[in-house]
């Protein structure tokens, strides 16, 4: 296989009457292949050839994934931006990555309608009612090695990065996945995941090269997603630490909400253990599935099988198939068992560098190493622990602190529903401070100080707490931290 459009192309002649539900309407792969073709005459018309660069500028939606493998189709590169993000981020990609198109729908082309990037670039808003599926082209025969998409990842302190993900990297990575979630045609997965994150892109493809159905939903409210996982008896669900644990809070999750559901994965972030424990004391037949990647890497790079979840809590498993892992010190030399050092992969997955940014490359690919920035360990059966990105560490006192490890414990409270925690500092006045997400309006402080007494010494206590309504993220759901430090300082310091 040679281009990712194969993946939708097998998929629609093994089990052309295989569906994705969008909206409440069922499409089903032969009727999504009709459009997708004539989608590509569309795209064609407006001078878009092989290794061109298009925009897609939408949310999860039929249209998202008709223009995604009509693109592909062509031989064309896709570059995926969420629809969070602002005008000043969108110029920067476009700035960077010189599209020959921009693709949006009507409910986001709004956003940019009357705005310079509109006027100066090929803009084009597009709806399922305005495709003729009468009309195709052929596709385009693509080399493995030819790029297939461009993903920036969401920088929370300089502008994003476009990483450069061929055929091959994404049709390993996808195969691997497949590989351990045993995925077929029987199988459906709620993806409320935007497709634009290298998450949900890979959510995507998987259940379309298993020709399962992919069963699109927009809304994020806890009961909305328990109550469609159940009503359409859904197989598989991917989310992320942060969200689940405020379905485990706001959700009226029992025994009885998971239906039919297989398995779950999570990845993105780290899950707070005592959740993880929870969900599996609710239903001991699910799969649960600890997950651990990055976009450099096509999306994945381990997971822990779901019987190791109880004997190995905490890890993110093993090195999926495909994946060489060390973990190395600063030198580049590989450490012991139950040594901290940073982690670097490699394989056919791992992307082929940064747009534009050699420099930047070069920093983090290293003889055909990706050095992920993330200090990690692995014990003496080979599971691998995650511990803090390396730039993220709090020096406070004389130590060295990482702010995940405080969350971890901050979440563990009834009444939270995410947490950051940062160093707050001013010259050389520095503090250690969690901003908080409530779900309550109210919190008792001595309550939250007891929990964080009794797991951890006097210097990791956080002596701010600051609540707020919601944290700032990235687009990719990575949070603000360089953001959150400047507010704290405004008002603190």
């Amino acid at each position: 296989m040679e281009n990712l459009y194969e993946y939708f192309h097998n998929s629609c002649k093994t089990y052309p009457n295989n569906y994705y539900v969008f909206d409440q309407k069922y499409w089903t792969y032969n009727e999504v292949n009709q459009y997708i073709k004539a989608m590509t005459v569309k795209i064609k018309n407006n001078g878009i050839g092989v290794n061109d660069k298009v925009i897609l500028y939408m949310e999860n939606s039929i249209e998202y994934i008709i223009s995604y493998f009509a693109i592909l189709y062509l031989g064309a590169t896709v570059v995926p931006i969420t629809i969070s993000s602002t005008i000043e981020n969108i110029n920067d990609i476009v700035e960077d990555c010189k599209p020959a198109l921009l693709l949006t729908s009507s409910s986001v082309f709004s956003n940019i309608k009357n705005t310079e990037l509109a006027k100066k670039n090929n803009v084009q808003s597009i709806s399922i009612k305005e495709i003729d599926s009468t009309v195709c082209v052929e596709s385009q025969q693509c080399r493995t090695g030819q790029l297939a998409m461009i993903i920036y990842t969401s920088g929370t302190t300089s502008k994003p990065k476009g990483v450069m993900l061929t055929h091959k990297n994404l049709i390993t990575n996808t195969d691997s996945i497949l590989d351990y979630l045993c995925l077929d045609h029987s199988d459906s997965i709620l993806a409320t995941l935007p497709f634009t994150y290298s998450y949900g892109n890979s959510i995507l493809l998987t259940h379309t090269k298993a020709s399962g159905l992919l069963y699109i939903f927009r809304a994020t409210y806890p009961q909305e997603i328990l109550n469609i996982l159940k009503k359409e008896n859904i197989t598989g669900f991917s989310t992320v630490g942060s969200h689940l644990n405020i379905m485990l809070k706001q959700g009226n999750f029992t025994a009885e909400s998971f239906g039919k559901l297989r398995y779950i994965t999570l990845a993105g972030e780290q899950t707070v253990k005592s959740n993880l424990i929870k969900l599996n004391n609710m239903n001991k037949d699910l799969k649960i599935y600890v997950m651990y990647g990055q976009t450099e890497a096509s999306a994945r790079l381990t997971y822990l099988e779901p019987s190791m979840l109880q004997q190995k809590l905490g890890s993110v498993g093993k090195p999926i198939k495909g994946v060489t892992l060390k973990i190395v010190d600063e030198e580049g030399i590989e450490v012991g068992h139950d040594e901290n050092g940073e982690i670097i992969v490699k394989g056919d997955n791992i992307m082929s560098g940064y747009l534009n940014m050699p420099d930047e490359t070069e920093k983090v690919l290293k003889d055909r190493w990706l050095y992920t920035g993330d200090i990690g360990y692995k014990d003496s059966d080979g599971y691998i622990y995650i511990i803090r990105r390396k730039n993220d560490i709090i020096k406070y006192l004389g130590y060295r602190i990482s702010p995940v490890e405080i969350e971890n414990y901050i979440n563990m409270h009834d009444n939270i529903l995410e947490s950051a925690v940062v160093e707050c500092r001013k010259e050389e006045n520095v503090k250690i401070a969690a901003v908080i997400v409530l779900k309550n309006e109210k919190l008792d402080i001595n309550d939250l100080s007891q929990i964080l007494r009794k797991k951890l010494p006097s210097y990791k206590i956080p002596s701010i707490i600051y609540t707020v309504d919601k944290l700032p993220k990235t687009s990719n759901g990575k949070i603000k931290r360089s953001e959150l430090k400047e507010m704290l300082k405004q008002s603190f310091l």
